[in-house]
């Protein structure tokens, strides 16, 4: 279970708690880490790949000096047996929205998010166990910013295949879009 703490109290951050059978749950921990200006963090989700490994999603805000959000960027963090919690992961830059996020059964996750700088567009990543999170891509066209669009006829969702495979599909005022991420065959 993964949960965020009371939004007026930022030092507690985002924390997990492991059900093991026979034990039961395990005392709360905190993995999410502070980050200068950060005025909130929530919108938690899990996703795990099968293999007892889990990552966990988040979105935190930071405020400039007139009280303005300024920056909404993506967060993860990875449970990995025998590892414990890694060292939390900022995978967006500024003005990220709308994140969801797959896994399938190699261990390997998909994160999408909307990006609204100045031209709004969809965003993808790609964790490996072996590498880590690659660097974000691009799916599709940017549009005007949101500014000038309804921001909130975005959206957008990614599921793999058992083979690694994924497809992102997103709405944006011209209509659906969809990408597809295909595996690399093993050598």
């Amino acid at each position: 279970i993964v949960f965020p703490a009371d939004w007026r109290d930022i030092e507690n951050g985002i924390s997990a708690r492991r059900y093991i059978d026979g034990s039961g749950w395990q005392v709360a921990v905190r993995i999410s880490e502070a980050w200068a200006g950060v005025m909130w963090m929530g919108s938690p989700a899990i996703v795990g790949d099968g293999s007892d490994s889990f990552i966990v999603v988040w979105n935190q805000w930071r405020r400039d000096d007139n009280g303005q959000f300024y920056d909404t960027s993506v967060w993860t963090n990875r449970f990995a047996p025998g590892i414990g919690w890694t060292i939390p992961t900022r995978v967006s830059a500024v003005l990220s929205t709308a994140w969801r996020i797959a896994a399938d059964p190699h261990g390997n996750a998909f994160l999408t998010w909307i990006d609204l700088g100045p031209q709004t567009r969809v965003l993808a990543s790609r964790f490996s166990p072996a590498t880590g999170w690659g660097e974000a891509m691009p799916l599709g066209p940017e549009v005007p910013s949101a500014t000038e669009q309804d921001p909130y006829a975005f959206s957008v969702d990614i599921a793999p295949d058992a083979r690694g495979n994924a497809i992102a599909v997103w709405s944006q005022p011209d209509g659906i879009w969809a990408s597809r991420f295909i595996r690399a065959p093993a050598l």
